[in-house]
Order: C-alpha cells, then structure tokens, then sequence
C-alpha cells in the first residue's frame, strides 16, 4: 500500500501467510493503511528488533504478530514497543493452535499481548475417521447446542489444561488430586499401585486413573469414561468412552510443569496422537465457579430446541 503504514502484520514464516492475509483483507475492507513481513524471534532476533524500531518510527500504531505454539513473537515483539500487540494464534501443533492461545494469555506481566480465538482452529490436520470428521460438520452446523459444557455438565479435563482459569494439584504418597477453577472440575488419580477397572466398573464423567513413576515422570493412565461425557473437551475435538488417555507430568523448572499427553481412541481417530502444553505457576488462588450463575443461555438453548422438536412433529 503507498499510505504511510498504521499497522505492521510480522509473522515467523512464509507458511503462516495463510492464515495471517486473513489480517490483511480486514484491513483492505476497512481502508487501514498496513504492511506485512517475515521475521522469525528465533532464527532472525536481530532482524525482528530492526523490523519494529523502524516501523515505529514510520508511524506504526499496532502490530499484529502470529502465534505459533510458544508464541514466542507476539512476546518479542511486546518487549520491543509501547503499541498494542495483537498475537494470532496458529495451527503449529497438534493442538490446533490452542497451546499458542494459552501461551499468549499467559505472557508475564509487563507484556501485555491482546488475543483472541484460534484463527486456523479445526482438526483437519489430525488422524480422524470420516464418520466422526462428519459429526464435526454436524456439530457446528448445530452451533454445538448439545456441549455438555453449555449445559453446566463436566468439563473434559484435557479443556480445563487449555484455559486460562488456573488448576492446583494436591499430591500425597498414594493420591493427587487436580482441582480446576472452571466449572469447579475435580479429578483424582491414584498412586498406590492398584490395576485399572475393567469394562465392567461404572464409567465417570473423567474417567478411572492410575499413575505411576518413571524416573522424574508421573505416568497417567485414563479409561472408563462416561458415554456420555466429553473426556477431551472441546466439543469438536472428538472423543467417547472408548478413549484410553496416556499422560505424562515431568516438573522441567522451579515454576514449570510440562504435560503432554497421548490420545488413543479408535473409534474417533485412526491412530494416536500427542501433544504437550508447558504449564506456568498462578500467583493467585483458585475462586469459585458457579456455571448457573447468570447462565442466560442455557434457556435460550433449551427453549430452542423444544421449538425444533414441536417443528418436527408438525
């Protein structure tokens, strides 16, 4: 554009354009004067730096940077100006850019990086089976009217690990107990050796855990989900009861716990998966959560769906 440019859109690589001309266009459409450029934080740090200064002193205004896992270039980019940032989380991993969402809401103080939901989010780059890659469209299409998180139902545990709210974890020699701030989740996962139950046991909203050590590695193994639940959370990441979750919890530093975690249910996906999320320190408590509060839309929900079956029987 030949205007003086009032926003820098920088991305870490060519193969993030995708996703970040999507910027581009929506400053097209609203007459907003912008340039776009590479510029990796890792590779190129040097460049990154020259990059911002001269484009503040053109007279950028904001920045709008791309977000892949780590986010570390959002976070670069906010150390080296007093203008707004904006990070755009990027479909990296296996998580579908949800790690790169938590990365940035949870730069240090200091830094503040405004954000918002996964641009590029969907699971098309995951092994799913077609019949459930259909149940996702089916879902959407619904506006995911049937999550049990609308609803006020548990929470899949693997969601709680993506939000911002914070958990805590309380450890004894044969128990730890994860409690999470959203949705008021409680898990327990036992250490004293005992087996997994089998098919028969009563199925729970999170599932039957056992842990075990390897070296500085708690191990977790998860089966028996409830049917009816939605162990991954998420409601378009697929999983059902028939989900066996591997997870591992190694403390890397003083305030830093990396959790990955392998996936294996074959009736959603054709063979497993891992992902990991490195998991920082809350300097706060946990607060009360009380999902009916001032819960609106679940009326709304629920009224339009009678209104869809009387529509039906008509």
């Amino acid at each position: 554009m030949t205007a003086r440019p009032w926003v820098l859109i920088i991305m870490g690589s060519d193969s993030d354009a995708e996703t970040m001309s999507q910027a581009a266009a929506a400053l097209d459409e609203a007459g907003v004067p912008y340039t776009m450029t590479v510029a990796s934080a890792h590779r190129s740090p040097e460049r990154t730096k020259q990059i911002i200064n001269d484009s503040e002193r053109d007279g950028c205004q904001v920045f709008i940077a791309g977000a892949g896992m780590a986010a570390h270039l959002p976070g670069v980019v906010a150390s080296l100006t007093t203008k707004p940032v904006i990070g755009v989380p990027l479909s990296g991993s296996a998580l579908q850019g949800v790690d790169a969402l938590y990365a940035v809401v949870q730069m240090p103080p200091g830094i503040p990086v405004a954000t918002f939901g996964n641009a590029a989010g969907g699971i098309r780059d995951l092994p799913i089976q077609p019949w459930a890659a259909d149940l996702v469209k089916k879902r959407m299409a619904d506006n995911s009217k049937d999550n049990p998180d609308a609803h006020c139902l548990p929470m899949g545990f693997l969601q709680f690990h993506t939000h911002p709210e914070p958990r805590k974890i309380v450890q004894t020699p044969d128990t730890m107990v994860i409690i999470y701030e959203a949705n008021e989740g409680l898990r327990q996962i036992h250490l004293d050796g005992r087996p997994l139950p089998g098919p028969e046991a009563e199925p729970w909203w999170y599932g039957y855990s056992v842990g075990k050590w390897e070296g500085d590695t708690l191990v977790v193994e998860t089966t028996n989900f409830h049917p009816k639940g939605n162990p991954m959370g998420g409601y378009n990441v697929l999983s059902d009861e028939n989900l066996r979750l591997v997870e591992r919890f190694r403390r890397t530093a003083d305030d830093t716990v990396e959790y990955a975690f392998t996936v294996d249910n074959p009736t959603m996906w054709t063979k497993p998966w891992t992902a990991t999320i490195n998991w920082k320190r809350s300097r706060g408590e946990l607060l009360e959560y009380a999902c009916h509060e001032g819960n609106y839309s679940l009326r709304g929900m629920l009224s339009a769906a009678r209104a869809e079956e009387a529509s039906a029987k008509r």
